[in-house]
């Protein structure tokens, strides 16, 4: 699937996103070593969104990822800042052909590539 011209006008950054690869009994992560970097727009716009457990979260921003694969909330995302956020949730959004967008809620910045 192809994005129209104008959809991807809209995205200007980058977010790269490194899929889950393991956790163990104590819940540490570890993470692929190889990510995938989409086409993005970045927004640090406070918004409220409903987690899994039905709880109500607000964060601190929102990622709008040029995916036609669905994206975990599982996954690493390094933002074009070079941040790692918390991630919140991952809404991939589809139009009648598909998966077409990922939207990606982000709280508080919990590390730094470097």
């Amino acid at each position: 699937m192809t994005f129209e011209a104008e959809f991807l006008s809209l995205m200007p950054s980058t977010v790269t996103v490194y899929p889950l690869a393991s956790r163990n009994a104590d819940g540490h992560t570890t993470f692929g070593t190889t990510g995938v970097t989409y086409r993005a727009r970045v927004a640090y716009v406070p918004h409220t969104v409903r987690l899994a457990d039905g709880r109500i979260q607000a964060s601190e921003g929102i990622a709008w990822l040029a995916s036609t694969t669905p994206l975990s909330i599982q996954s690493k995302y390094v933002l074009p800042d070079g941040s790692v956020p918390i991630v919140y949730a991952v809404e991939n959004i589809p139009d009648q052909d598909g998966q077409h967008h990922s939207k990606v809620f982000f709280g508080s910045q919990r590390a730094t590539i470097r």
